[in-house]
């Protein structure tokens, strides 16, 4: 016997030739269409992706195209998941996202048949540059600022630029930058001792996606505005303590009863056996 695959619906006649001639006619149905990607999936690390869905006939015509981007390419959604529609040409652009995703698309044929296909993976970047801000030399008016940029996705460009902003806490908008190069070191002068600031570097990844960080420095003048003493020991060095009644705790009520010395309470003199001399009931005191 030799195999033989067909993928398409429809009546195939199939012949045998040897010392004998034979031919059977054989119906082939129940094949569901199918589609194919154009590219399927990319590990290029892009701001968006397209690919061109093509259906694959089976003889029973496709109604209906809808997809949906995931982050898995084990668990297809659920149909009911599908919202988006595909374009007429066929042509579904993924974008706005970053990671790795996988693009499914549930096809319906005229008999109500439904398959859903899904794509290999598709690398998209959206998300800026990961910078780092280390402070250097401080002077009573200056501060210097030494960055790092690093981008695990597209990655950062040979010759990575920077944009150096400043503001006073005060302030609400940082304004233009004080300096745009290539400088991973940048010195900022002429700053207050009696003020706060907050200091803005920003870059680009390859994909122009733009990473910030924001690092706010206060200055210390070298003088005590205000010296406070411990309030329990005025700066001497030894606790002051005040000490409440051991029975009430400073609440002015016993929270101890006590009970007759001589008959515990029993109303029975222990040491006689008989009544008690001092009570008949529990003595409190």
């Amino acid at each position: 016997t030799e195999p033989f695959t067909v993928n398409r619906n429809g009546k195939y006649t199939i012949k045998a030739y040897g010392d004998l001639m034979a031919s059977t006619t054989v119906e082939v149905t129940g094949i569901v269409p199918a589609v194919e990607f154009s590219p399927n999936g990319s590990t290029e690390w892009k701001k968006s992706h397209s690919t061109k869905i093509i259906v694959k006939e089976t003889g029973e015509r496709v109604i209906s195209l809808k997809y949906k981007w995931t982050t898995s390419n084990a668990n297809p959604p659920a149909e009911t998941e599908f919202i988006e529609t595909c374009p007429s040409d066929n042509v579904i652009t993924g974008k706005d996202f970053t990671g790795t995703y996988y693009l499914w698309i549930l096809l319906t044929t005229e008999t109500g048949k439904t398959n859903i296909c899904g794509s290999e993976g598709f690398n998209f970047d959206n998300e800026g540059p990961d910078i780092t801000l280390i402070t250097g030399q401080e002077t009573s008016s200056s501060i210097e600022i030494n960055v790092s940029a690093i981008d695990e996705k597209s990655g950062m460009p040979d010759e990575i630029i920077y944009n150096y902003f400043i503001k006073k806490n005060s302030a609400i908008e940082f304004g233009e930058p004080k300096y745009i190069g290539n400088n991973d070191k940048y010195i900022f002068q002429g700053l207050e001792e009696s003020n706060s600031y907050n200091i803005k570097v920003t870059s680009k990844d390859k994909e122009n996606n733009i990473g910030e960080n924001i690092l706010q420095v206060s200055y210390c003048t070298g003088k005590i505005i205000e010296s406070v003493k411990c309030s329990t020991c005025a700066g001497t060095g030894t606790v002051k303590m005040t000490k409440t009644c051991d029975s009430c705790n400073g609440k002015g009520g016993s929270y101890s009863t006590h009970t007759c010395q001589s008959c515990y309470g029993s109303g029975k003199d222990k040491s006689t056996g008989g009544k008690c001399t001092n009570c008949n009931r529990k003595w409190t005191y």
